[in-house]
């Protein structure tokens, strides 16, 4: 499977979770759960590589990094697993809070 996904991103072509599951014969939530899987590992390596960013702050630079179209980045936020996002929106809560405040 990974060689194929690798071709779909090597020609550049946006495919949605249902088109992917068809082109590799399993299902939509097989694919959506390992692109969750997927992003929580990229997400615990971009911390890493940034340990002085907060979580919301690891986001925005992976936002950047990934070239993610500001009418995407929703879809994007929500390609991480659950836990993740809910500490990315706690913690830009945080953060944008504290910029009102400046």
């Amino acid at each position: 499977m990974a060689s194929k996904v690798r071709m779909i991103l090597k020609e550049g072509k946006a495919m949605s979770g249902e088109e992917i599951a068809q082109a590799e014969g399993t299902t939509r939530q097989y694919i959506s759960n390992t692109l969750k899987s997927a992003m929580g590992k990229v997400f615990t390596q971009a911390q890493k590589q940034f340990p002085d960013l907060s979580p919301y702050e690891v986001a925005v630079q992976l936002i950047t990094i990934l070239q993610v179209d500001e009418d995407d980045v929703g879809n994007f936020y929500n390609l991480f697993p659950p836990n993740i996002r809910e500490i990315i929106k706690k913690d830009a809560v945080n953060f944008l809070g504290k910029k009102k405040k400046k």
